[in-house]
């Protein structure tokens, strides 16, 4: 009887390794991109606090996000290779997520409407636009999500805090509507 019981353990154990293993193989690999993220936040620890939020939001997908470096690496490549001025396309975002294998593309951009410049009383640069955050299927070219918060008339560490903003947001449409991200 015991060795029926032992034998009964060690294929349920066998089996949740190998469904494990099914799990983590079918998970999407997501690349992440900030665009600007230097420039709009105010130190690197906010930096880094934003850019967990990246890890957050690729855990909230059920996906494998691809490393930073590499992402980067691409991005920076495909600039230099066609000659982008301002921002990406959604093809551009397309281009690069197959060139990095991406089931989902996380793009996050500011998009300036209007600076005011620092004058006699106003020693502050300030920021009319809007960030947007998109996820997009690399294989149909779809959006499958997006999202955007305003910044109006708005200091640096307003627009730092909108990425934190559409980021958090974000987490928590993907979660609560529970939108599926398939491989």
């Amino acid at each position: 009887m015991k060795k029926v019981e032992l034998l009964i353990a060690l294929l349920i154990t066998i089996m949740s390794l190998f469904t494990f293993n099914i799990a983590y193989a079918s998970a999407p690999n997501v690349a992440v991109l900030m665009a600007g993220a230097r420039q709009s936040t105010k130190d690197k620890n906010e930096l880094n606090e934003l850019k967990s939020r990246q890890q957050l939001i690729v855990n909230a997908m059920q996906g494998s996000m691809i490393p930073e470096e590499k992402t980067a690496q691409v991005a920076n490549d495909y600039i230099l290779d066609n000659k982008i001025d301002i921002s990406f396309s959604t093809t551009d975002l397309i281009n690069i997520g197959k060139l990095l294998n991406a089931d989902y593309v996380v793009y996050s951009q500011f998009y300036i409407d209007k600076i005011n410049a620092p004058g006699l009383f106003h020693t502050t640069m300030k920021f009319k636009g809007q960030t947007v955050l998109t996820i997009i299927d690399v294989h149909s070219g779809e959006y499958k999500y997006k999202i955007s918060e305003d910044v109006n008339n708005g200091k640096l560490e307003d627009v730092s805090q909108s990425m934190f903003i559409v980021y958090d947001k974000s987490i928590a449409d993907i979660k609560l509507k529970g939108l599926k991200f398939l491989k």
